[in-house]
């Protein structure tokens, strides 16, 4: 395979095509094409351009919802240490912060996505990547705690620190569909100056 036939994972151009506004998506993944085959490929190799494309698409992706992602992941952290250091009776305020928090959030990441990019899908795949790395502090602090041996009290189990990010993702993606939908007929109600 010589250079010009050369392409990058399918799923990183994918995930690049959907946080690209339609009108810019075929510049964009044109000019990261050209670069991938005419920069990359001759110094990295293929492997090392695939690489460098991969990269491209999660730092695409983090500028989108690095504001989402980092509010989740404070809250998780957060959570997870007053679950497994502060023994109390009731949880009802600490699962009420969190659950609204995390609807505000996954509802946010959404209506930016929306309105920045005026996709759906870029606020689907916002969201969901919010929902992902707010649930990996839950997973660094169970650790972490562990490992320093702080860890007094699982209130919930350990199985619930792996159970519940994959059964909050359905409903951060539904919320980040539905907050593009708004975000985005708001852009059109009220367009940015460029």
């Amino acid at each position: 395979m010589t250079t010009t036939d050369a392409r990058p994972p399918r799923w990183a151009e994918l995930i690049i095509g959907l946080i690209v506004p339609r009108e810019q998506k075929a510049d964009v993944l044109g000019d990261l094409l050209e670069e991938y085959r005419d920069s990359k490929i001759p110094v990295l190799g293929a492997d090392g351009a695939n690489r460098w494309y991969v990269r491209q698409a999660i730092f695409a992706v983090w500028r989108l919802a690095a504001v989402f992602c980092l509010f989740t992941l404070a809250l998780h952290v957060w959570r997870e240490a007053i679950d497994e250091l502060v023994y109390t009776d009731s949880y009802f305020l600490r699962s009420y912060i969190l659950s609204y928090s995390m609807i505000g959030a996954y509802f946010s990441a959404g209506a930016w996505a929306g309105w920045k990019v005026r996709r759906i899908a870029a606020g689907i795949l916002s969201a969901g990547c919010t929902c992902l790395v707010g649930w990996s502090g839950t997973w660094i602090t169970a650790v972490v705690l562990a490992l320093l041996q702080r860890a007094k009290y699982y209130p919930g189990g350990i199985d619930e620190i792996f159970f519940l990010p994959f059964a909050t993702l359905p409903l951060a993606l539904t919320l980040g569909g539905i907050g593009a939908v708004i975000g985005r007929l708001m852009r059109r109600a009220a367009p940015l100056a460029a």
